[in-house]
């Protein structure tokens, strides 16, 4: 191989220039070389041929890292390891068709949606030369298949209106509503007219994009909420309903698995003659995209079984889907105890479910049948030993909900959900032990504009001080300022500082219509409604995700209008 005469003046007799960003790269190389390869250097360096030894080339529209990859290749038959669009453009261009089929093939096995949008968008740049690519038609195939994610993320604010037109003139855009198409284009028009300078007005948007809107097509728009009514005028009511929506089958693979933390031991029973058990309650600082669910119960007789996701706040439904598919298994969990039979199922949610930041979701199995059980054949007073070593045995915690799988918004790929294992809602949104954490930060407090406070407002008020943010000095004698609220419903001065657990706070879960409040719970766990509270919505310290990294939090509250409850 001729590898030793890369980038080597050795025997050299030819010069490639290339020019890029105002500077210029010369790359040494053999005339026979480069014309037994590629037909295009042979007529490029015939062209340059006048009795010279050596003469220079100037190598126009490629990048100087592509051509040291194109010389690569030439000299040793090393394949770049990246597909771009320069790569492509050169191999089409210097007729490298063992090349270019290398680089198609590659892209076309490992291409995901980022990849697709990008890939789409820098092949447009090179106009005619790439209009019969196999990776164009595979990146657009991807992006029509997985519109849906496109338009509800911002993967469509990386496109140029050129292309953004070019993927709405599509008849394959696979989306269960147009107005999702709306949204995207209407978030690129917000975009696109701030980066102009130019005023955000729904007036002002619509004149940009006007062909846009024009590609939207009526029939198919079936939440107009929202949308201006001069937007809705520009939509195309000629043309006919898009292809029926179809879950992408590989949606699952471009997702972000999270594996939520609980055990079988905090999932809620049912009530009597309920067959409803929930199996978890969310809440995300960032928007995500809920793509699927992976389930694993203990169900005895499993006739047929519903997934069911709720939205805490307002109890609506937002999903309700039916589960056809479970991998079975017996297990035990001694060697005395009886086989019981567990079910698996990797659910792919028949339409994506867009969850909103800081909002809680519940997910429910509801099943034809027996409900849902805790493993059964185990003393009660063993329970919590047992399950640990059934988890360690088979290499899994015991929960319901194995794995979420996410979309998660491409700004924030870094998602870290708040998870509430064992909330039984009621119409007082009673909430039963949630969340365990190790240390309780010290919170800034302002409970001097309180009003309507009940009885417990004037020992709450008088006794607990505002607490400094730890970057700040806090008080010396916190710990005789501090109140531990106790289970007949007084407050008593703690003998000793606590670390964890004190009732310092309340805040609010971003938006002001849900707060939390954290609270000391001694050993015991009956469930009992101790106090109603009315507070407004100004006592706000920090935004929760911050404080939930770090914080006990055995009890939070939720509103409901401007009443608060709370139970052991």
């Amino acid at each position: 191989m001729s590898f030793h005469l890369l980038m080597n003046d050795e025997l050299s007799d030819v010069t490639l220039k290339v020019s890029h960003a105002g500077y210029t790269w010369r790359f040494p190389a053999h005339a026979t070389l480069l014309s037994g390869k590629s037909c295009k250097f042979k007529e490029m360096l015939e062209e340059r041929m006048d009795g010279d030894n050596k003469f220079t080339v100037n190598v126009i529209g490629t990048q100087p890292d592509t051509m040291l990859q194109i010389l690569r290749y030439m000299y040793s038959n090393e394949y770049p390891t990246e597909v771009t669009a320069d790569n492509l453009s050169a191999a089409r261009k210097f007729h490298l068709k063992d090349l270019e089929n290398h680089l198609e093939e590659l892209a076309v096995q490992n291409l995901t949606i980022d990849q697709a949008c990008n890939l789409l968008e820098n092949l447009e740049t090179y106009g005619s030369i790439l209009d019969d690519c196999i990776v164009k038609f595979a990146c657009m195939s991807v992006i029509e298949k997985h519109a849906y994610i496109v338009f509800s993320s911002d993967f469509v604010l990386g496109f140029t209106r050129k292309v953004l037109l070019k993927v709405l003139e599509s008849c394959e855009l696979n989306v269960p509503d147009e107005s999702v198409l709306f949204w995207g284009v209407w978030r690129w028009g917000k975009r696109y007219s701030s980066q102009n300078t130019r005023v955000l007005t729904d007036e002002t948007l619509i004149e940009v994009l006007a062909d846009m809107l024009a590609c939207i097509r009526q029939s198919s728009v079936r939440q107009l909420e929202g949308i201006p009514q001069k937007a809705i005028c520009k939509f195309n009511g000629c043309l006919p309903r898009r292809c029926r929506y179809r879950v992408p089958e590989d949606s699952l693979s471009f997702c972000t698995t999270w594996q939520p933390g609980g055990s079988w031991e905090t999932l809620t029973e049912p009530s009597a003659g309920e067959t409803r058990s929930l199996c978890l309650q969310m809440s995300f600082d960032k928007k995500v995209i809920l793509m699927g669910i992976t389930f694993e119960i203990c169900v005895p007789d499993l006739e047929k079984a519903y997934l069911l996701v709720f939205r805490e706040l307002d109890r609506k439904e937002l999903l309700r889907q039916e589960i056809n598919c479970f991998q079975c298994s017996f297990r035990k969990l001694s060697r005395t105890s009886a086989s019981e039979s567990w079910l698996k199922a990797e659910v792919l949610l028949s339409e994506p479910l867009i969850l909103s930041g800081v909002q809680i979701y519940s997910v429910y199995l509801q099943t034809r049948g027996k409900p849902c059980s805790l493993p059964r054949a185990l003393p009660p007073q063993h329970k919590k030993r047992i399950a640990n070593v059934f988890a360690t045995v088979h290499g899994q915690d015991v929960a319901a909900v194995k794995e979420l799988h996410l979309m998660p918004d491409v700004k924030y790929r870094d998602i870290s959900p708040i998870v509430f294992p064992q909330l039984k809602p009621t119409d007082r949104w009673t909430i039963n032990h949630l969340l365990l954490f190790e240390k309780l930060p010290s919170l800034v407090v302002k409970p001097n504009k309180v009003k309507n406070f009940p009885d417990l407002s004037t020992s709450l008020l008088s006794n607990i001080d505002p607490i400094l943010p730890p970057s700040q000095n806090t008080p010396r004698n916190r710990s005789q300022r501090l109140k531990t609220f106790t289970r007949s419903g007084t407050w008593n001065q703690p003998k000793r500082q606590c670390e964890s657990g004190s009732l310092l706070l309340c805040f609010n879960l971003r938006p002001p219509g849900v707060s939390a409040l954290s609270s000391s719970l001694q050993n015991t766990r009956e469930r009992e409604i101790l106090k109603s509270l009315c507070l407004p919505p100004n006592i706000v310290g920090h935004r929760l995700q911050p404080i939930i990294q770090h914080l006990l939090l055995d009890l939070i509250l939720l509103q409901r209008g401007s009443k608060f409850w709370f139970c052991r």
